[in-house]
């Protein structure tokens, strides 16, 4: 066989910002966008203090063939270790203790596999996600790598009761590379899940979040994709079931596997978003996921799903060894509940390699207790509510009144709350709870009255007759949200198919050299975003013609993505509710090829009512 030439093809040094970059390459062409997709998210994170790369080497290669021959299986590599290092697009290896350089390196036959080699966005993501790695590196992270993670005990439920030989032998090989796979997840989901999730944070919190969402929309593209070859599988198994191989129970095991091997993961692309504030799309992307891909998969795998991404979006940065095996130890309680749904028991354990488990004592320091505040109802007598308040201290949650009114509130430290998942969902479930009952006006998250007087006195005597008008408005109304989202294949296409100027464009782009058509891919993209504007504007106008007639009050708040048709809120009365559901279910029956509806409620009335309160206000 005709060995392969890996000779150098490209040679280059740049300067960034006080960065060397060196670029060396045995790929022919294609080089150049590469080299200015690096500059520019060089350029980026270099204005962050954090970073310390006075020299990166961009290797642009073929394959990572030259990379793979110098690393062995004892270097710090990600699950799947050399063998799964091959299909990744992009690697960047740093030396944590001395990171003032590092190699990055690109992959083109995976890059082209994934269908990202011509993708500039999704380069931009690629290559801010791996820079992001030593920038986002912390005590989690740290304390990741002195953990390990091994099976004790794993009982398969996959062999027929009678056996011979033979058929033994192939059954216990079948478990070793179960066990194995098992292993690869656990690790994944577990040890390397702290990396993975605090450099995508970075890459969204380093301005990259636009580009890391286009690259999670085509991951979540693929996969809805990839689920059409589970059906080969499900009938591959079945055949081993009627040779004897396998028992029913253990096909339908090794299917829920591959489920959660092949997806699972998928909260940590999602989780990021919500960690950093972007609500939005987080649910864009879940909204794909529950349309097109979970309901092709066992039923376990979008419970564990939910479980893990909340592990993932409560993940602290400053954990110990002790903190992180317990919460490691969460993520695969998750693990073992799907499984153990399929009769398998597994039984691990998470063992700290290099130091003593030792614990934290964490000084509290003394702070004025206050008041934290919900929201304010109608309601005469003093009320305690079921749901514990924030900041997981087990404070009850109670009134306090003025005349018939009252303001819904717990003891709290008197603190500025940061808007964490975990906190807002601590906020939400107790005017969940609430409304259930009462008529409510949410006060803004995060307000924390000095005392019992200053909500008396200041908020709800002051007030009196402004709550009392608002609970009147809101009297037998609530609040449903909706938001619908092309499908992006879909609007494409159409956008393509119904202008013939784009159309006649793009045609004339394809097979031509990127760096010699950048103005005129510019250009291709303005007319696709006025096209989309357009095309937004129909549909949503589409959505609320059969609705308004039926609302008391809209607001219609900002679209964030491009794939977002309509991002509304409705205030509607509580007796027309069945009749809006309906309206919603048709919108989705004549428009769901198209768009995907993410419809809420009722909820809090947030946007119909948010009381904030200033305590320093003179009388």
């Amino acid at each position: 066989m005709k060995a392969r030439d890996r000779s150098v093809k490209h040679f280059s040094l740049h300067r960034i910002a006080g960065t060397e970059l060196r670029v060396v390459s045995d790929v022919e062409s294609g080089v150049i966008p590469f080299i200015q997709i690096e500059e520019e998210v060089i350029g980026k994170y270099a204005r962050s203090p954090r970073w310390r790369q006075e020299v990166v080497t961009l290797f642009i290669l073929r394959d990572l063939e030259p990379l793979t021959r110098q690393l062995s299986q004892a270097a710090d590599l990600p699950p799947g270790g050399l063998n799964g290092l091959r299909y990744r697009p992009v690697v960047n290896l740093y030396d944590l203790k001395n990171p003032v350089s590092c190699h990055v390196f690109i992959n083109q036959g995976a890059m082209e596999k994934e269908g990202y080699w011509s993708d500039q966005d999704a380069i931009v993501a690629l290559l801010a996600h791996e820079h992001a790695h030593p920038l986002a590196e912390n005590e989690t992270t740290r304390t990741s790598r002195q953990l390990r993670f091994s099976i004790c005990d794993c009982r398969l439920p996959i062999a027929p009761s009678q056996t011979c030989t033979e058929r033994s032998e192939r059954i216990e090989n079948r478990k070793s590379k179960i066990e194995n796979l098992l292993t690869l997840l656990a690790d994944k989901l577990c040890l390397y899940a702290p990396r993975e999730l605090f450099a995508n944070e970075m890459t969204i919190r380093s301005g990259f979040g636009n580009a890391l969402l286009h690259l999670d929309r085509r991951t979540l593209a693929n996969a809805s994709r990839s689920v059409a070859g589970r059906e080969g599988l499900r009938q591959q198994l079945h055949q081993e079931v009627a040779r004897g191989n396998l028992t029913p129970q253990g096909a339908d095991l090794l299917l829920l596997i591959g489920d959660l091997k092949g997806y699972l993961d998928l909260a940590l692309e999602v989780a990021p978003f919500y960690r950093t504030g972007r609500q939005d799309d987080a649910q864009e992307l879940e909204a794909v996921l529950e349309a097109e891909v979970f309901p092709h998969l066992e039923p376990q795998v979008n419970r564990a799903y939910t479980a893990l991404r909340e592990q993932y979006i409560a993940l602290d940065a400053d954990l110990t060894p002790p903190e992180l095996i317990a919460w490691g130890e969460g993520v695969l309680n998750i693990l073992g509940e799907a499984l153990a749904e399929k009769g398998l028991i597994l039984r691990y354990a998470i063992r700290n390699t290099q130091y003593a488990i030792r614990s934290r004592t964490m000084p509290e320091p003394e702070t004025p207790i206050g008041k934290y505040m919900y929201c304010i109802i109608r309601c005469p007598e003093p009320r305690q509510f079921t749901t514990l308040g924030i900041g997981e201290r087990g404070d009850i949650v109670h009134t306090v009144h003025f005349e018939d009114l009252a303001a819904v509130v717990s003891d709290s430290p008197i603190v500025e709350y940061d808007s964490s998942r975990r906190n807002m969902m601590a906020h939400t479930l107790v005017l969940e709870e609430v409304m259930q009952e009462f008529t409510i006006l949410p006060v803004r998250f995060g307000t924390v009255a000095p005392g019992v007087e200053a909500i008396r006195e200041k908020l709800l005597k002051r007030r009196f007759g402004e709550f009392h008008g608002l609970l009147q408005e809101m009297k037998d109304r609530v609040e449903l949200g909706l938001k619908a989202f092309w499908y992006e294949d879909v609007i494409f296409s159409e956008i393509v198919e119904e202008n013939p100027p784009i159309r006649r464009l793009r045609d004339s782009l394809m097979g031509r050299p990127s760096e010699e058509t950048y103005y005129e891919r510019i250009r291709l993209g303005e007319m696709i975003e006025a096209a989309m504007w357009k095309k937004r504007d129909e549909d949503a106008e589409k959505i609320f013609t059969p609705l308004r007639p039926l609302v008391y009050e809209t607001r219609v708040n900002k679209v964030i993505t491009d794939r977002m048709v309509l991002n509304a809120a409705f205030l509607v009365d509580g007796n027309r509710q069945a009749e809006f559901d309906a309206t919603v279910e048709k919108l989705d029956e004549e428009m769901g090829k198209r768009l995907i509806f993410k419809y809420v409620g009722p909820v809090p009335p947030y946007n119909f009512v948010n009381i904030v309160v200033h305590w320093d206000e003179p009388e």
